[in-house]
């Protein structure tokens, strides 16, 4: 009881003793225990005499930088929250010092001491909920998520609109309700339902489904299993995503696409609390928490009657909304950074820094269409094609100052007055060049088409007024595989 009362001690980290001297005394009038060090050295010192609830740490230190300070104490105290301490727009460091395993950074020179405050009051909250509830995973455990599977990070931003989206998770993720997760496309909806499960403190496993150009027959299966001999094919009993999730965390996403026949099936299950597999007696309780994402406005689809309104309220206990890119730009440096180290990785590149321009390009273009997947994309491209440099110049992204030229989107090169066309067609005869030119044509737009629709083939044949069957023959013709295309690889 003693050590819960008594107030929390604070490590401020910095080799400038004014700065320790003026914090000191500004933290110590808040009420707050303040040891100071001016080396990491110094502060690993301290860290291993007692207990230390919060560290500020600045990067600019003799020896080892902040950053190494970071991780040392992100790996042996991860009880104790990390404040990084940067130059003043230097996204680089701080999305460095993130990765270590800082919880949030300040920039310097630290003007604004209510924001500061804020800062600090703010991570101590968040570190007593993990301790209190034991439900909150260690931030080691999140960069080793981070390290080894790309994509399901922790969510990268310090923007308002991210710490706000953050506190939310924070307060919903331990309640066992439904969660309605809804946003644009590609502003990380999937990545906000991990969090969501990593945040609840259940043991069990994430599992997702896709509930866009599935049939109704085939999705029962696919959530609920079947039993041997249930229809034609059903060689052998298979478990449904409801019964292998346990006790985890099922997440249904595009769930305004789900076809209307099966939405009375899912509302039973999610009223009863139980399924059986099709063509089976026996029934099993659903002990899965149910997580559901969209960007259709479903109140909308209730009214066009393409979505049941008793299963949207059973689904949206609690909403949570997802922030556009546009909404959050003062996040583009920092996500930019962290894609330009995960695809360092993937092409064995050495790239150290953006071109300040276009940085300033990345931040100023309209990144309406597939938010942070677009902006995703973009870096990974420029990074493939930036095989002998150190750093990424704005012609390698060839977004336009007017932000009308996405990277990836197929345009035909032209020239004034005439079609810019390959030499080597006028050495054919008409047919082949002409065959050769539609070839090359249809496969820009099938890819085009897939990249558009985020990789759904049924979204993708519907935008080219195609049926799905003849779509997909074009893809086999052409050799074009999704998770190639979603990999930068195709």
């Amino acid at each position: 009881m003693e050590d819960q009362e008594r107030a929390p001690t604070l490590l401020l980290i910095d080799d400038e003793r004014p700065i320790l001297r003026s914090l000191s005394r500004l933290l110590g009038r808040q009420g707050y225990e303040v040891r100071t060090a001016q080396s990491g050295d110094a502060a690993l010192a301290i860290l291993r005499e007692e207990s230390i609830n919060l560290a500020l740490v600045d990067y600019e230190l003799p020896g080892m930088n902040g950053a190494e300070v970071i991780r040392r104490i992100s790996a042996e105290w991860p009880e104790t929250s990390i404040v990084a301490i940067t130059g003043k727009g230097d996204a680089e460091v701080a999305f460095r010092m993130l990765r270590e395993g800082a919880n949030d950074y300040l920039e310097k020179p630290i003007l604004d001491f209510h924001r500061f405050l804020q800062v600090i009051s703010k991570n101590l909250e968040i570190m007593e909920k993990e301790r209190e509830l034991k439900e909150l995973r260690a931030r080691v455990t999140r960069l080793n998520q981070l390290q080894h599977e790309p994509g399901h990070n922790d969510l990268i931003g310090n923007s308002p609109a991210m710490r706000a989206l953050r506190e939310t998770i924070q307060q919903v993720g331990p309640l066992r309700v439904p969660v309605l997760v809804v946003g644009e496309s590609g502003v990380g909806k999937e990545r906000v339902s991990r969090v969501l499960h990593a945040t609840s403190g259940v043991k069990g496993p994430f599992l997702a489904i896709n509930c866009a150009g599935l049939q109704k027959d085939l999705l029962e299966s696919e959530l609920f299993g079947h039993e041997a001999g249930a229809f034609t094919g059903a060689e052998r009993t298979k478990q449904g995503l409801c019964e292998v999730a346990g006790s985890g965390t099922l997440l249904l996403d595009e769930i305004g696409e789900l076809p209307f026949e099966m939405q009375a099936s899912l509302l039973r299950v999610l009223h009863e609390r139980e399924f059986r597999r099709v063509g089976g007696t026996r029934t099993m309780p659903l002990t899965a928490r149910i997580v559901s994402a969209t960007n259709v406005d479903l109140r909308a689809a209730i009214t066009d009657r393409r979505f049941r309104e008793d299963l949207y309220y059973r689904l949206n206990v609690f909403e949570i909304r997802v922030p556009p890119l546009r909404e959050r730009r003062d996040d583009i440096p920092l996500l930019s950074y962290y894609f330009v180290q995960k695809y360092n990785n993937e092409f064995g590149r050495t790239i150290k820094r953006i071109e300040p321009s276009a940085m300033a390009d990345l931040q100023d273009y309209d990144w309406a269409h597939n938010n942070v997947r677009e902006l995703e994309r973009s870096i990974q491209r420029a990074v493939a094609l930036c095989s002998d440099q150190e750093q990424l110049t704005r012609e390698m992204f060839q977004l336009g100052s007017n932000g009308q030229n996405a990277v990836g989107t197929y345009n035909p090169p032209v020239s004034t007055g005439s079609v810019n066309i390959d030499d080597d067609l006028f050495g054919l005869s008409y047919q082949q060049a002409k065959q050769r030119t539609v070839e090359q044509f249809t496969h820009a737009y099938v890819k085009h088409q897939l990249v558009a629709a985020e990789f759904n083939i049924t979204k993708a044949a519907k935008a080219s007024d195609m049926q799905r069957p003849n779509f997909s023959k074009l893809m086999k013709k052409f050799g074009i595989d999704v998770e190639k295309l979603k990999g930068g690889s195709e």
